[in-house]
């Protein structure tokens, strides 16, 4: 059974809304899979190595720490799933601090102080950096978390800040 992975993978992709040929071309540029065929494991089942799940948490513009509770969360007894079933998945792989809470907001206005100086709109920015818009939205609201550093350096690229910097801002 993996309800939670699955359910936490389809909360990420609905912010970023990929196409299954998307995600194919998208597996296939990090060494994934070479078969349109495969994608559906990757939305089902969850990663079976670190570099799988690297890939999946910089395709989806996942928090890497989410994924891995939803996959604990799966391997609890079926008793245990039932009585949680009703929770939201952002709650139960939830687990922000109060000083994760602060620089994922300090990172968040600074992200948006760079986008519009540059006067970027959000899709402007997310076809720089290679996301969604809907991603670079999500994360100036602080819904997104931090991004992995691959992201980041896309970003600061992009929005021309120095990659120490943003790096230092998202708490890295």
């Amino acid at each position: 059974m993996n309800a939670f992975y699955s359910e936490i993978i389809r909360f990420y992709n609905e912010r970023n809304w990929h196409t299954l040929k998307e995600l194919s071309a998208a597996l296939n540029e990090r060494g994934i899979s070479h078969d349109s065929k495969h994608v559906n494991k990757f939305l089902y089942y969850p990663p079976r190595t670190e570099q799988e799940l690297n890939a999946i948490v910089d395709i989806f513009g996942a928090e890497k720490e989410k994924i891995k509770h939803a996959i604990e969360l799966d391997s609890l007894p079926y008793e245990i799933i039932k009585n949680i079933r009703h929770i939201p998945i952002t709650e139960l792989v939830s687990s922000r601090s109060e000083e994760s809470q602060l620089t994922l907001s300090n990172f968040c206005f600074y992200l948006k102080e760079h986008r519009e100086s540059k006067r970027f709109t959000y899709t402007a920015l997310a076809k720089s950096v290679g996301v969604s818009s809907n991603y670079i939205y999500w994360l100036e609201k602080g819904e997104r978390g931090i991004p992995e550093p691959s992201i980041l350096k896309r970003i600061a690229v992009a929005v021309g800040a120095p990659y120490e910097e943003i790096m230092r801002k998202a708490g890295y």
